[in-house]
């Protein structure tokens, strides 16, 4: 049968699954789960402290989702009539440490909240 563009290889779709199929599927995925919560249960009673505070974050962002970043910069901002969006963007550049656009990194510490 030659391919048609547009038109599925398989019209009736996928074989429906027996009943005996879905069971041992959904065994297998009970086993896993059990076995992936015993293998981070483990770490996170272990005694290397990095791995029990990887096992723990893991289990926290399954139990919980993973937590969202946040990051808050507090500046003044002042008018600056004239000013070409060059300088603008500069500013700002300045304002939360990065790069600005065109230019060289910008390294202004103390006026970033987080001092990074």
């Amino acid at each position: 049968m030659a391919f048609v563009k547009g038109q599925s290889g398989n019209p009736s779709g996928a074989r429906p699954k027996s009943p005996e199929q879905r069971e041992f599927e959904a065994k297998c995925k009970e086993w896993c789960r059990l076995f992936a919560f015993d293998k981070l249960k483990r770490a996170v009673e272990s005694h290397n402290e990095k791995r029990a505070d990887w096992a723990l974050e893991v289990l926290l962002d399954r139990a919980f989702g993973k937590s969202a970043m946040v990051q808050q910069i507090d500046a003044e901002i002042t008018a600056n009539p004239g000013a070409s969006a060059k300088e603008l963007a500069d500013g700002i550049a300045g304002l939360i440490g990065s790069e600005a656009p065109g230019g060289g990194p910008v390294d202004k510490p103390d006026q970033v909240d987080s001092g990074k």
